[in-house]
C-alpha cells in the first residue's frame, strides 16, 4: 500500500549499485501526534533510480515522500538481534516518490583545483564588451 508521508533527513549512505539499479539508503525522522503526545519514528528509507535527487537528499532536509513498508511474508516489520541479545524489529521503507520541502543546501567548502591546473586571469568590469 502506497502511503505518503512529510519527514527529515537522518544519516545519509553513499549510493550503492546492485546490478542495473542504484539504491540510496538513508534514515527519516516522522512525526507522529502533537503537543504532549508527540513521537518521533525513525524509518530506514531506500531510495531507487532517482539519480537526479541524491544530491538534494541531505542531513535535516525536509522531503515529503510516497512509498510503502516493506514486510516479511507474514506481513510483520524486519527483526534485528542487538549486541545485547534483544530482539527488535525496524521500519524498513521503500520510497517511490520524493517532493523537496526545504531548500537544498550545499557545502560550504568547495573543492580547491590541483596544484598544477592554470590560474585564469581576471577582467576588470569596465573591460567587458556590452
Amino acid at each position: 500500500m502506497d502511503t505518503y508521508h512529510i519527514g527529515r533527513v537522518g544519516n545519509v549512505k553513499p549510493p550503492r549499485e546492485v546490478g542495473d539499479d542504484t539504491f540510496l539508503n538513508f534514515s527519516l525522522a516522522v512525526s507522529r501526534g502533537w503537543g504532549e503526545n508527540e513521537k518521533t519514528m525513525w524509518l530506514q528509507a531506500s531510495l531507487r533510480n532517482k539519480d537526479a535527487v541524491y544530491p538534494y537528499i541531505q542531513k535535516g532536509a525536509q522531503i515529503g515522500f510516497n512509498g510503502y513498508f516493506q514486510v516479511d511474508e507474514f506481513g510483520n516489520p524486519p527483526t534485528y538481534t542487538t549486541d545485547d541479545g534483544e530482539v527488535r524489529s525496524t521500519f524498513r521503507y521503500r520510497v517511490t516518490r520524493v517532493k523537496l520541502l526545504s531548500p537544498p543546501t550545499f557545502p560550504a567548502k568547495v573543492a580547491e583545483p590541483p596544484e598544477d591546473t592554470p590560474k585564469t586571469q581576471s577582467r576588470d568590469l569596465d573591460e567587458i564588451p556590452f
